[in-house]
């Protein structure tokens, strides 16, 4: 997510349910972020709309190990699953790894 409100508001809500973020720059593109992204094994992503197509659908094919239930994309004011809502929710818990972009 670019720098706005939301994510600080995204970051301290995970964090009081003691989800841990590892924050990514918005900025990294193909290896940098599909390393960051691997190295962090995140069991969810949060990120903006724009930075869906921008920066994760082109190595979509290469996060395995991330469910498309299991990234959220925020747009206008709200949060919704890649995935279709009649798709199974993965069993996650709190301490599993999330990303957030950032700027």
């Amino acid at each position: 997510m670019e720098n706005s409100p939301h994510l600080v508001i995204y970051w301290l809500g995970l964090a009081k349910i003691g989800v841990i973020s590892a924050l990514v720059n918005f900025n990294q593109r193909q290896g940098p972020l599909l390393h960051s992204l691997t190295v962090a094994s995140c069991k969810a992503i949060v990120c903006s709309d724009s930075l869906l197509e921008e920066a994760l659908q082109p190595i979509r094919k290469d996060l395995s190990h991330v469910p498309d239930s299991m990234i959220f994309v925020h747009c206008g004011g709200k949060c919704r699953s890649q995935s279709d809502p009649s798709d199974s929710q993965p069993k996650t818990n709190y301490q599993q790894v999330s990303m957030l972009f950032y700027h």
